[in-house]
């Protein structure tokens, strides 16, 4: 029997500040349930930011972020966590005394009273991790890196999924992993995904919709058929 579809996440009027530095300004965004939305904009657009502040992670913000029934903008970042939702920081954020196998282990501590994932379910959705589950952290490149900071998050059983550079300097063979991954993520599990992403070739072949942010505001929202559909929007907003 398949899961429920995931809560829709809501952002309403939402601006955001690191110190006295405004970054988002009045940024309205919807996510339905169960549906992959890439985030584009240059660096420094915002892509982050919106992730943090989702995450209720190191930015101060105004406004509303509602996902199905929580209201995240009232939480910590470790309610948040345990409401469902997980941040896979850019950084990755592997701790590197433990192995693979105990790093993935953590996500358990978020479940809140979700079903657990298992390892095995992981390994699974991302086979290179079976031969590294007893490596420590010190020992793995950063594409390992990246597919470790992904299935511990999806150990948590999350709801809500956010990427931040996903497939940033990544090998080849580790960025078609995670995307096979991302797609197995769809395909078996009840979970919203938020994508943040500069190679735009990489997110639209995983997800559904796309938001592209220009200076903290967002400068375009639709389907990615309409995004394809729409060159001179790549064009302003992404090209370098």
């Amino acid at each position: 029997m398949s899961e429920p579809v995931s809560d829709r996440l809501t952002v309403s009027g939402l601006d955001a500040w690191y110190g006295t530095a405004h970054v988002l300004f009045g940024l309205d965004l919807t996510v339905e349930g169960g549906r992959t939305l890439a985030v584009l904009g240059r660096n420094g657009a915002g892509k982050t930011t919106l992730l943090r502040s989702i995450a209720r992670g190191m930015v101060t913000t105004t406004g509303e972020v509602r996902h199905g029934s929580h209201r995240l903008d009232r939480m910590r970042p470790d309610q948040a966590a345990r409401s469902g939702v997980q941040l896979v920081p850019e950084d990755r954020r592997i701790l590197t005394s433990l192995s693979v196998e105990e790093n993935l282990l953590l996500g358990h501590r978020a479940c809140g009273g979700r079903e657990k994932r298992s390892v095995a379910e992981m390994v699974e959705m991302f086979p290179l991790l079976e031969n590294l589950l007893s490596r420590r952290g010190f020992a793995l490149s950063g594409g390992e890196q990246q597919l470790v900071a992904i299935a511990r998050a999806m150990m948590a059983s999350p709801t809500l999924l956010l990427l931040d550079e996903p497939s940033e300097g990544l090998a080849p063979r580790i960025v078609q992993e995670v995307g096979e991954g991302l797609r197995a993520i769809k395909e078996r599990y009840a979970v919203t995904v938020v994508l943040a992403e500069q190679n735009v070739n990489f997110a639209m072949q995983n997800v559904d919709d796309v938001c592209v942010i220009d200076d903290g505001r967002i400068a375009f929202q639709g389907g990615g058929a309409e995004f394809q559909a729409r060159p001179e929007i790549r064009d302003r907003y992404l090209k370098v």
